[in-house]
């Protein structure tokens, strides 16, 4: 087998497409790890209420099969987790914070609701949501000092004595407590 004075050359080359070729493969890996670490950085680099979510666990999907560095998807995952942690907190305020004022004005229990609301604003619950909730709130506590007063109104006309009631003041205020919401 003496192939003649080319087979050492054409060895040569075949070599140096192949080192060629990897080389080119290993900068593609090299630029897809790059991009994919850039990508994953942006996703998670907002503050955790404003991560979209979906897009960091992507970006992170891509990070991992790209070969990004395992200490950057290791931050990006805690990140990512944090973010979710904390929209799952707003989410929950939010809900809680909703359940509490949907009762009707007159059964609205106002210091949970005000303590709900608290916690939403402060779980960051848009303003407008929380602002919304402490209306509700406050005209829930209107109704109620209403109610109450009107409720008080009534017993003291008819606390006296049977013959001491003052029928014509107690039947007046009969009307203004059944509209404020006082039962019978």
């Amino acid at each position: 087998g003496w192939h003649g004075p080319n087979a050492s050359v054409s060895l040569g080359e075949d070599t140096c497409a192949e080192a060629a070729k990897k080389e080119a493969l290993e900068a593609e890996a090299a630029e897809k790890a790059t991009a994919a670490h850039d990508t994953l950085l942006a996703a998670v680099s907002a503050e955790p209420l404003e991560v979209e979510v979906g897009a960091a666990a992507d970006a992170l999907a891509a990070a991992e099969s790209a070969g990004v560095a395992l200490e950057a998807q290791d931050s990006a995952r805690a990140k990512l987790d944090a973010a979710k942690a904390a929209q799952q907190r707003r989410d929950e305020a939010r809900d809680a914070m909703g359940a509490a004022v949907a009762q009707p004005l007159l059964l609205l229990e106002v210091e949970g609701a005000t303590a709900a609301a608290e916690h939403a604003a402060a779980a960051g619950v848009g303003m407008a949501e929380v602002a919304w909730a402490r209306e509700k709130i406050e005209e829930a506590r209107e109704a109620q000092g209403r109610r109450d007063a009107a409720q008080a109104a009534l017993q003291a006309a008819v606390a006296p004595a049977a013959l001491q009631v003052d029928v014509a003041a107690a039947e007046a205020l009969v009307a203004p407590a059944e509209a404020a919401g006082v039962p019978e």
